[in-house]
């Protein structure tokens, strides 16, 4: 009971008066306590250079993945080899017949720009390797989740996790692209 009679506990806050010191010290102190443990560690947390030494791949699926990259690099370039030597060997013969050499020429076309695209799946899979050097093969560039084996072993190239690629093709959809 106050002076005045009434239980404290039935006062209005507004009748207590002003907050007192221990109050706001005890306000302050959560506060502080939600900035400092709470707060700072999770803008830290979101901010964070990523650590990828010691990533979730361990030297035998690394290996694994070098191995199966440095084989389709080669078969690429095979097949290079063979199309450049092919051209040549075209270019030898002497075609009369103005269809036969549209022919030959429309051939010629759609192997150079399938060429081109394996040129591309080349640069891409040299950029892979030099993911696994670095240690990042494997995970994501969006998100930094690790990407799904079943995922590199159909497209070793890839650089987004499936959730994040197809995020990025619902976005190109939106845009038309």
């Amino acid at each position: 009971m106050d002076l005045d009679g009434i239980p404290r506990y039935r006062k209005a806050p507004l009748e207590r008066g002003k907050i007192s010191g221990q109050v706001l010290l005890t306000f302050a102190k959560y506060l502080y306590y939600i900035l400092d443990f709470i707060i700072v560690p999770f803008l830290e947390w979101v901010q964070r250079e990523p650590d990828y030494q010691g990533a979730f791949m361990n030297e035998k699926k690394r290996l694994y993945f070098k191995r199966l990259l440095m084989e389709r690099i080669n078969a690429l370039l095979e097949g290079a080899e063979k199309t450049v030597s092919g051209m040549s060997n075209d270019y030898k013969e002497e075609l009369l017949d103005p269809t036969d050499r549209a022919s030959l020429e429309s051939n010629r076309n759609f192997t150079l720009r399938i060429r081109d695209r394996e040129r591309r799946l080349i640069q891409k899979l040299n950029e892979a390797l030099e993911r696994i050097e670095d240690g990042t093969f494997g995970i994501c560039e969006m998100c930094d989740k690790k990407i799904s084996e079943k995922r590199l072993m159909a497209r070793p190239v890839t650089t987004l996790c499936i959730e994040c690629k197809t995020e990025q093709e619902q976005r190109e959809k939106m845009r038309g692209e």
